[in-house]
């Protein structure tokens, strides 16, 4: 099976709401780029078969404890489409599993110049409470199993699911980009809370590091992306319910889960 093959049978999984089966568990072994290279594929057939438009991105695995986990030496990213932006209800479908993570969102206000470093990131834009709902086309895929690998990860878009995202503001002059804190509620009970350095040092970093990760491919980060930076805590198992995260200067958001 080749990869134009393979984007079509993920891109049909997830038309169809159907799963697919890990690639290292039919023995198809692909490198980092050829997974990006697949995730591209089906997002391509996003845009043209289903009039989608690329949105922003999802970072992926920014702590040590989860490239670790997912096998990985570096973050990975995956890709938000015009169809991954939530108004706040998230409806679970049986056949898929969901994980909920805390992040702080980019939203950007200008384009950013190939491989940008952090004074134009900042510089150019806004930030934003934010909700990030991965999910993916395998079964079963939270945690790892011993046989994943994170080629099969980036092949399922880094299991972009959904981006939830309060109001955007702009970035406090004043801003401790190490310390911001994240509480995480649900159901009006605190479950977790955690802080902006456990995300590569800081969130920009993050950011820093997509934009170059996406320069090796001769692209940049456009005027309206958002970007989800990377979670402040481990990925919760989502459940039915109301999730609340309060993030100190930039604000709180909720999300409902039915």
């Amino acid at each position: 099976m080749n990869i134009e093959e393979l984007a079509s049978e993920f891109y049909q999984a997830y038309k169809e709401k159907k799963n697919v089966e890990f690639l290292s568990n039919r023995g198809i072994f692909i490198d980092v780029p050829t997974a990006y290279k697949l995730q591209e594929l089906v997002t391509n057939l996003k845009i043209h078969d289903n009039q989608e438009e690329i949105i922003g991105y999802k970072i992926s695995m920014t702590s040590e404890e989860m490239r670790k986990l997912g096998k990985s030496t570096e973050p990975a990213y995956g890709t938000f489409t015009s169809l991954s932006l939530s108004n706040g209800t998230i409806q679970m479908d049986p056949k898929y599993q969901y994980l909920l993570e805390p992040e702080i969102i980019f939203e950007l206000t200008d384009d950013v110049s190939l491989g940008a470093v952090a004074e134009e990131i900042v510089e150019k834009s806004k930030i934003a409470a934010g909700i990030e709902i991965p999910t993916g086309r395998y079964a079963d895929w939270f945690p790892p199993s011993k046989t994943h690998t994170v080629a099969d990860t980036i092949s399922d878009n880094t299991f972009a699911g959904y981006i939830v995202s309060g109001k955007s503001i702009n970035i406090p002059e004043k801003i401790d980009w190490m310390n911001i804190k994240g509480t995480l509620y649900f159901n009006d009970d605190k479950i977790d809370e955690g802080y902006s350095s456990v995300v590569m040092g800081n969130p920009v970093n993050a950011v820093c590091w997509l934009s170059g990760k996406l320069a090796e491919q001769g692209k940049t980060l456009k005027k309206g992306m958002i970007i989800s930076s990377g979670t402040f805590t481990n990925p919760k198992v989502l459940e039915k319910g109301v999730y609340r995260v309060v993030y100190d200067l930039v604000g709180e958001l909720s999300v409902k889960v039915e």
